[in-house]
């Protein structure tokens, strides 16, 4: 067949265009990296760090420290996969026992991170559930006084106003301890959540009565101004020449309160992240059963994950 030179030319032409089908040499794609993988990863601090009331035993717990695996301590190790995770965190501790145990003790297993995760102050004067037994949860409540509930509010505020030396103590420790000249270490200290929707309560429950609000809302107090000596703590320490910081080593607050919007108790009728009662919708926690009153649910630590992963983000 005869093929004419403008033919033979237009094929040439189309050739140069379309894109060459020839077998390329054979490329792996390299896997994202984690930039939250860290060398080594230590979790301390109080029952909220430790998962209690969020799923079974974690393998690290020791039976009184409740560390549970639906824990963020647990949760964030089992995704990001640090080399090593030292999960410290035990329920009921304060500051001093954190320092002396979880911290510097030589039976610790502080180890020598790259990472620390803390939460911590909860328990340090009067606890948020000792707070709730005088102020909404005691079945008795109604023969409380207003007064006696206010007087133990009143002594949780002065208390957590009046925390912030200790809390700068507790992150310098957790900043220095076993930090060379040569590391970089970050102290990411959670905030708590705040517990209550105060307005007339969704859930049809008795600590969600209209009656309650004034109660919901000053223990929802208390808990901010907890918040607010954690945040003023970890600025001073950042700002304390004094605190060895290695190689760039800082502290960070870590706002996981925002994340808990329409999930407080007396808030969502569905999938409440605070354990709000004895048999609340979340609660896993065998024992007494207000052992996990005011604690995350298993969704209530994975919204701890979500903001300390947003945090993390932007310091590594």
């Amino acid at each position: 067949m005869y093929l004419s030179s403008s033919f033979l030319a237009l094929c040439g032409l189309i050739a140069t265009i379309l894109p060459k089908t020839h077998a390329l040499p054979s490329q792996k794609l390299k896997p994202r990296q984690d930039k939250l993988k860290f060398r080594s990863y230590t979790a301390l601090g109080d029952s909220f760090a430790a998962g209690v009331g969020a799923g079974p035993p974690a393998p690290q717990d020791l039976g009184d420290c409740r560390r549970r695996t639906g824990s963020y301590a647990f949760q964030f190790a089992e995704k990001h996969k640090p080399d090593e995770f030292h999960f410290n965190a035990c329920s009921g501790f304060q500051i001093d026992n954190t320092i002396d145990i979880q911290i510097n003790s030589d039976q610790s297993d502080f180890a020598f991170p790259d990472l620390v995760t803390l939460s911590i102050g909860g328990n340090d004067g009067a606890s948020f559930f000792g707070l709730a037994e005088y102020c909404i949860y005691n079945p008795f409540w109604g023969l409380i006084s207003w007064g006696v509930c206010q007087a133990k509010l009143r002594d949780a505020q002065a208390t957590y106003e009046g925390l912030q030396p200790n809390l700068e103590r507790v992150i310098t420790a957790a900043l220095t301890h076993n930090l060379g000249e040569n590391d970089r270490r970050i102290v990411a200290v959670m905030g708590y959540p705040i517990f209550y929707n105060v307005d007339n309560g969704i859930l049809k429950a008795p600590q969600c009565a209209n009656n309650l609000r004034p109660r919901r809302q000053s223990i929802n107090d208390v808990a901010g101004t907890l918040n607010g000596a954690i945040i003023k703590a970890v600025d001073a320490v950042n700002a304390n020449n004094d605190v060895p910081k290695g190689a760039g080593s800082k502290a960070v607050f870590v706002p996981v309160n925002d994340n808990f919007d329409g999930h407080r108790f007396c808030e969502s009728p569905d999938s409440p992240w605070i354990i709000g009662g004895p048999r609340a919708a979340g609660n896993q926690e065998p024992g007494p059963i207000y052992i996990a009153y005011l604690h995350p649910t298993e969704e209530g630590q994975q919204a701890f994950v979500r903001k300390l992963e947003e945090v993390l983000e932007r310091e590594v």
